[in-house]
Parts: C-alpha cells; sequence; structure tokens
C-alpha cells in the first residue's frame, strides 16, 4: 500500500483502489463530531436513559435546511442499534421516523409503522395504524421517538392538531420522549398549546454554521475521509474561506460540493481539491439548476 499520511488509516487503504471504488467510497455518509453537535447528543441521551416518569420531557431541533439536523438525528439513531430479546422481539429504544410531505393522519402512522418495520396496509385507517404503532412502541419497549421533518406535520391543515394530539398520548401512555426536529419557526408554531410546551418541550436552534474554527476544523477531518491520493489543504484560512463563500453557511451544501468535487478530481486524475476545481464544480451545478428549472433535459 502506498502511504497517504494525509487521509486517515482506514482511508489510505481504499487510496489504492480503482476510480469506481474510490468514488463510491467518497459517497459514503461520514459523521464528523463538533461541539454543538455533542452537547445536543448528550441532551438527547439523557431523555432516553432517565428514569421514566408520568410528564416525560421532549425535545424540538429546529434550524436551517441542509443545517446539519437528520445527520445529528442519524448519528444519534446509530448509537441505539436494534437488539433481539430472549422472547424474539426487536427492542428498539429509539426509533427514527419522518413525516411524509402531506402531513395526512394515516401516512403518517403508516411512515412510523414502517420504521418499526410492522408490515401493514396504508389502506387501514389512521386509528387502526395509530393502535397498531402504540402496540408495537410498547412491545418495543421504545424510550424516544425521533420525528424527522417535523413541520411538515402544518400540512395536515386541519388534521394537525389530531396528529399532535396522538402524538402527546403515545408519550402519556408509553412514558417516552419525543424528539422533534424541523425547520424554525414553523415547527414551533405547530406545538401551540398542544403539548403545553412551555413544561414539556425544551427547544434547540442550530445555528448557521459560520467561517470560523469549527468549520475549518470540519474541513480538515473531512479532508481525512476522501480518498484522494494527493493533500487538499482544506482548511487552509484562505481556501476554507473561499469554500465557505461558494457553499453559504448550510453545511450539507459544503458535503455535497465535497463529494462532488472529489469525483472530479478522481476522473480527471488531478487526485487533489483546488479552487479552480471547486469553481467549476459549483458553476455546472448552477447550470443542472438552472436547466433543471425550465425544463431542459
Amino acid at each position: 500500500m502506498t502511504d497517504y499520511p494525509h487521509l486517515a488509516p482506514e482511508v489510505a487503504r481504499v487510496a489504492d483502489l480503482p476510480d469506481a471504488e474510490r468514488i463510491a467510497f467518497s459517497g459514503n455518509d461520514r459523521w464528523i463530531s463538533y461541539p454543538c453537535a455533542e452537547r445536543l447528543l448528550a441532551q438527547m441521551q439523557e431523555l432516553v436513559t432517565c428514569p421514566r416518569t408520568i410528564r416525560p420531557q421532549s425535545l424540538l431541533i429546529t434550524g436551517n435546511p441542509a443545517n446539519g439536523k437528520s445527520t445529528i438525528l442519524q448519528e444519534f439513531l446509530r448509537r441505539y442499534r436494534v437488539t433481539v430479546s430472549d422472547r424474539g422481539v426487536a427492542m428498539r429504544p429509539v426509533v427514527r421516523m419522518e413525516i411524509p410531505g402531506s402531513g395526512k393522519p394515516r401516512r403518517v402512522w403508516s411512515a412510523l409503522l414502517t420504521a418499526l418495520a410492522v408490515s401493514h396496509s396504508e389502506r387501514d385507517s389512521a386509528d387502526v395504524l395509530f393502535s397498531r404503532a402504540m402496540n408495537h412502541l410498547r412491545l418495543c419497549e421504545t424510550r424516544a421517538i425521533i420525528i424527522d421533518e417535523f413541520h411538515n406535520i402544518s400540512e395536515a391543515r386541519g388534521a394537525a392538531s389530531s396528529i399532535l394530539a396522538s402524538f402527546k398520548e403515545l408519550s402519556n401512555e408509553l412514558k417516552l420522549s419525543l424528539i422533534a426536529a424541523g425547520i424554525g419557526s414553523k415547527s414551533r408554531s405547530l406545538l401551540g398549546t398542544e403539548f403545553q410546551t412551555e413544561s414539556r418541550f425544551d427547544f434547540v436552534e442550530l445555528e448557521p454554521w459560520t467561517d470560523d474554527e469549527t468549520y475549518r476544523r470540519f474541513l480538515a477531518v473531512y479532508e481525512r475521509l476522501l480518498p484522494l491520493r494527493k493533500p487538499s489543504k482544506l482548511s487552509a484560512k484562505t481556501f476554507a474561506m473561499q469554500i465557505f463563500q461558494f457553499c453559504g453557511s448550510e453545511i450539507g451544501f459544503t458535503v455535497k460540493l465535497l463529494r462532488d468535487a472529489t469525483r472530479a478530481a478522481i476522473v480527471t486524475g488531478q487526485e487533489c481539491i483546488t479552487l479552480d476545481l471547486i469553481e467549476k464544480t459549483t458553476a455546472k451545478e448552477k447550470r443542472e439548476r438552472r436547466d433543471a428549472a425550465v425544463g431542459v433535459r
């Protein structure tokens, strides 16, 4: 194996593989820790490990799109893997679901059953689906439900209040916590008085990323996970600032750009990410978004 000191050891072994395999590897999801995320993970862990109470505390996480909410939630879920009890029951201390775009009650409870790996018919009534979900959550001894894209409940319009009341019933009946995540004020306004928010929910807002030391540290770690044979020095202050100017404050855009630029660096044989490659990748993405907007194929 060639020595690649700029890469993490497990990634250095990938750097000698054929281009197609390296490109596929670079597209994998990564977890990169940073202070805000670790504080939030610790807060969520406390909800799962604390003793069950009559009024379980819950959490609402808000922030802009592509700001890292879903990645943090996925990492939290990864830390609570499914185990099988002596009775052959899949124990799920944490369940993650995503509210569908329409927000309709039947689709919401179908999504929860899917997250629980429970087969069901979407033609069943919302009440039947909800009842099955409650029974399985009890059987799995679930301690927390992650509700991603929480703001989509507002799309249910008149039924939104009923959905929120049902989540409250799950929390009360099963003594479990709700960890909701969604877009800013739209998510907070949903709660209203339905959950008695002053006492039941803590609120955490993920601030937009800035061009600071945390951002540069993120770039430094991410570079060690990209199977390029030459160092790119992404975290150098001037280069990091230029990347931030291209991507803005949403970390999801930075990750997408680095993945696309890595692919281009491998295909062209350049083997490192440069400002020129970043500019070309960004220009290509802008053209694709523009063509999609006007229906160009």
